[in-house]
């Protein structure tokens, strides 16, 4: 398995979808440092423009600092309502994967070699995770770093042990997604049409739990769940990230019971 993992590493550090991805943050963590000061500067002043902000973002505004400003970039990349860019990049990363590695063969002659099929899948799925963990560890990284370069303020510990927890704990809703997608490719077409199939389902999930009540049992729930105030811990949250959970250990025991019964590679 330890190998598997190794030799997906290495594609997914060399891939160009990685580069375009970490490019995609670093840009769009410019523009919200631009577009914070801006916010934050109608706040001091009390332009007409800024009563449109609740009593909470005017407070986060007007005491801006590095913690506070990573939280909000958390609804910029990976917590934004309708579209996450971060389940975007999952989806793809997913079907390059599990749909495009039997597509191309590499499925098959990985299993010739003597692996287990659910080593493969298990490999594949671990894989998944710690890419997703990378992902957000960089994004954590960058945004707590730019915050506190245009921001400054002293470091709350509670707030950034906060933020940490909800920054990672998204690694649940992406794996669940992911493992939509695994389960997507075993259905025999295209690896494009499953890339397709999968960018719809997180459109309509990103739809759905923003505008109704499917974020309680939504695979990716908890990322709708900052559409109206600043990203928090509370117990509904935890409920949602326990939700995504469930998702996950039911999506791989099927994924892993139809590898069984199917020869994946063909």
């Amino acid at each position: 398995m330890v190998k598997i993992i190794q030799n997906e590493f290495r594609r997914f550090f060399s891939s160009k979808i990685f580069i375009f991805e970490i490019i995609l943050m670093i840009g769009l963590c410019a523009l919200s440092v631009v577009a914070y000061k801006d916010m934050a500067n109608m706040a001091a002043e009390n332009l007409p423009r800024a009563e449109a902000y609740s009593e909470e973002m005017t407070q986060v505004l007007l005491n801006m600092n590095g913690v506070s400003f990573a939280k909000l970039f958390l609804t910029d990349f990976i917590y934004k309502d309708y579209i996450s860019f971060f389940l975007i990049f999952i989806v793809i990363f997913a079907v390059n994967t599990f749909s495009s590695d039997r597509e191309n063969g590499t499925m098959k002659f990985t299993l010739l070699t003597g692996v287990d099929q659910g080593t493969l899948i298990s490999g594949k799925l671990v894989f998944m995770a710690c890419a997703i963990g990378v992902i957000l560890l960089f994004n954590m990284i960058l945004s707590l770093l730019v915050g506190f370069i245009f921001f400054g303020g002293k470091c709350d510990f509670v707030q950034l042990i906060e933020y940490i927890g909800i920054n990672m704990l998204s690694i649940l809703p992406g794996l669940s997604i992911a493992v939509i997608v695994a389960l997507l490719s075993q259905i025999r077409v295209s690896p494009k049409v499953i890339m397709g199939i999968g960018l719809i389902v997180v459109f309509v999930l990103g739809m759905l739990d923003a505008m109704t009540a499917t974020k309680q049992f939504s695979p990716v729930g908890a990322l709708s769940h900052f559409y109206d105030c600043i990203p928090s811990i509370d117990s509904t949250l935890l409920m949602r990230y326990l939700v995504s959970l469930a998702y996950c250990i039911v999506g791989s025991i099927a994924l892993r019971g139809i590898t069984k019964v199917c020869e994946y590679y063909e």
